[in-house]
This record gives structure tokens, C-alpha cells and sequence, in this order.
């Protein structure tokens, strides 16, 4: 049985309400911010396997996406 939020500490609806105009604004640059890092990603991807040892540069790459990954814009 799911348990309901306590209003007075959060409030999902009135947050999603109040930053409406700010979201609608940024969403757009988000997208292409992640769109251009998973290609810049991929280049530094292909580029490193060429050169190095396998699995090298594993920790940096995980890194890096999970940046990427924080800047999507949730729906």
C-alpha cells in the first residue's frame, strides 16, 4: 500500500505548478545539451578505443554519462 505525501514538507503539485514558466524556458536548451554530450560521448568513445588499453578509460566515461544523464529533463 503506497503511503501518500505529508503536504506541508512537499507538495509534488504545487512544485510541478511554480516552476511552469522556468521549465518551459529550459527544456529546450536541456535537450540539446544532452543531445550534443552523448554526441561528444560517443566521439570520445570511439576515440579512446582506438588508442589505450581496453576498459582504460571505463571509469571517466561512467562519469561523464551520468552527468549527462542528470541534466535530462523529465516529463
Amino acid at each position: 500500500m503506497p503511503t501518500d505525501e505529508f503536504k506541508k514538507l512537499l507538495d509534488r503539485e504545487f512544485s510541478k505548478k511554480a516552476i511552469e514558466p522556468i521549465s518551459s524556458i529550459s527544456t529546450p536548451l536541456l535537450q540539446e545539451l544532452v543531445n550534443n554530450g552523448l554526441m561528444v560521448f560517443r566521439r570520445c568513445e570511439n576515440e579512446a578505443a582506438k588508442v589505450g588499453k581496453e576498459n582504460e578509460d571505463v571509469a571517466t566515461f561512467a562519469v561523464y554519462r551520468h552527468v549527462i544523464e542528470w541534466l535530462m529533463p523529465s516529463r
